[in-house]
C-alpha cells in the first residue's frame, strides 16, 4: 500500500498529550545548534524534517494497521536497537501504547524519548528468551549491513519491522537473510517529500 508523506504529517499526532512541547523543544534545539536566526516552524519543518523526525514515517494509518498486527502476534512492546532521536518508538509507545527499548549507540540531545546509551547488539544479547518473543523487532535505516545481520540474528523473536530502502543502497546479506528466515506478511511503500521512495516491511519467523 503507497502513502503519501506530506511535511504536515504530524498533524494527526497533535491528539497525544505532550506531542506539541516535545516538537517545539526539538526544534528550539535544533535552531540553538545550527546557530539559526528563525522562529518559523514551517521552515524548520521543510529545511530539517530528517533531525526533527526521521527519514521515513510511520503515518498514524501505517500505525494502526501495524496495532492489528502486533495484536495478533501477541506482541507487547518494540525494541529499536539503532533508535537515532528515538521519534519512531515514542509514536509506539504514545500512540499504540506499547512498551518500547530505544536504544543507541549515542545519545540525542531533547530526544523524543530517552535513550539507552549501550551497543544494541549488547542490548540484545543480555534479554531472555520470553523478552524475545514479547517484543518486535524494529531495524530502521541501519548504517552497516553488517550491523543489521548482527541484530538480527541475535533476536529470537518472531516480528521484525525493516525500514529502508537497503537493496537499493547495496545490501545484499541482510535482505537475503530476512527472506530466509521470515516471512513478508506486509509492506508499506512512502513517498518522501523530497520524492524519493522509502519502505516499511513487516516480517514474520518461518
Amino acid at each position: 500500500m503507497n502513502y503519501k508523506i506530506t511535511h504536515q504529517f504530524f498533524h494527526d499526532f497533535y491528539e497525544i498529550r505532550d506531542f506539541k512541547t516535545k516538537l517545539d523543544i526539538r526544534i528550539k534545539d535544533i535552531i540553538k545548534r545550527n546557530f539559526l536566526k528563525t522562529n518559523n516552524t514551517e521552515f524548520m519543518i521543510n529545511e530539517y524534517f530528517v533531525e526533527i523526525f526521521s527519514w521515513s514515517i510511520f503515518t498514524k494509518e501505517i500505525l494502526e494497521r501495524l496495532d492489528k498486527l502486533i495484536f495478533i502476534n501477541n506482541i507487547k512492546g518494540i525494541i529499536d536497537p539503532c533508535c537515532g532521536n528515538a521519534f519512531h518508538t515514542y509514536l509506539f509507545n504514545q500512540f499504540l501504547n506499547l512498551k518500547v527499548y530505544s536504544i543507541d549507540i549515542q545519545d540525542e540531545p531533547n530526544s523524543w524519548m530517552p535513550i539507552t546509551v549501550m551497543d544494541g547488539r549488547t542490548f540484545i544479547k543480555k534479554l531472555d528468551i520470553t523478552e524475545h518473543l514479547e517484543n518486535a523487532l524494529l531495524l530502521s535505516w541501519v548504517d552497516y549491513e553488517s550491523l543489521n545481520l548482527d541484530l538480527l540474528n541475535l533476536y529470537q523473536g518472531n516480528l521484525v519491522i525493516s525500514v529502508g530502502n537497503y537493496k537499493q543502497h547495496g545490501a545484499i546479506l541482510y535482505p537475503q537473510e530476512l527472506e530466509n528466515k521470515f516471512n513478508l506478511i506486509d509492506k508499506f511503500t512512502l513517498e518522501m517529500p523530497w520524492n524519493l521512495t522509502e519502505s516499511i516491511e513487516i516480517y514474520y519467523r518461518k
